[in-house]
């Protein structure tokens, strides 16, 4: 899996939004399909017969003991190859730059984290990629604070504003304004 932080304004977080961001990901080889096999041509591991683990068992006082341990040749995988393949050099893997879209949800808050499913690392052949986990982080607003759930915007007012009353507007998050009527 591969993580990242999505900075996010307050008008993002409470709107909803689509954001693109560039990472960094290793994805599989298309020349040898991942396998990591000059021309994706593999064969079965001679040393685990395909199984990618190898049984041995050690004798002791109290009787044999089966031990399973993953195979040193293969790595687990049950297959090996005679040529790497010239594009990834045997690994099965490139590192690529991707744009990938995110959709953030309305109400997301900092610290809230999300999974965009197989956009994640790849590794070598046969699996699948891992997942994007978004970490959300909200930037500070120049009017707003938050206090948990609540917004609080301050206004100062003048002593004769307070005495008489008054009535002000304080702009909100779509681009209009609150009235708010302060009694005297």
């Amino acid at each position: 899996n591969i993580s990242i932080t999505v900075s996010l304004s307050l008008e993002e977080i409470m709107l909803g939004s689509d954001k693109k961001v560039k990472i960094w990901r290793r994805d599989g080889c298309k020349t040898c399909s991942g396998t990591g096999a000059k021309n994706g041509h593999v064969e079965t591991c001679s040393n685990c017969h395909g199984r990618g683990v190898i049984d041995q068992v050690l004798r002791t006082a109290f009787g044999a003991v089966t031990h399973q341990s993953t195979c040193a040749i293969c790595n687990g995988s049950g297959s090996t190859h005679r040529e790497p393949c010239d594009s990834c050099a045997g690994e099965g893997t490139k590192r690529i730059q991707d744009e990938i879209g995110i959709k953030i949800p309305r109400g997301s808050s900092s610290g809230m984290n999300f999974i965009v499913s197989g956009k994640g690392d790849y590794a070598k052949s046969p699996c699948h990629p891992g997942d994007l986990i978004v970490n959300v982080k909200e930037e500070p607003h120049d009017l707003y604070k938050r206090d948990g759930i609540n917004l609080v915007c301050e206004k100062v007012i003048s002593f004769k504003e307070a005495c008489l009353g008054t009535e002000v507007s304080i702009p909100n998050l779509k681009g209009g304004e609150f009235k708010i009527k302060i009694p005297a």
